[in-house]
């Protein structure tokens, strides 16, 4: 296969890979269940 044709190819699969887990790591962030008492974030009122 022509270097040509095959290095546009091998960019095109390397930012693929690189969105993919970018995009797999905002999700994780954003969705993890262990974040879900948010004690760290909100200051309680207490004696």
């Amino acid at each position: 296969m022509a270097w040509d044709l095959a290095l546009p190819l091998l960019i095109m699969l390397a930012t693929g890979i690189v969105g993919l887990l970018i995009l797999y790591c905002a999700r994780k962030l954003m969705f993890d269940p262990r974040a879900e008492d948010h004690t760290d974030s909100v200051a309680e009122g207490g004696d």
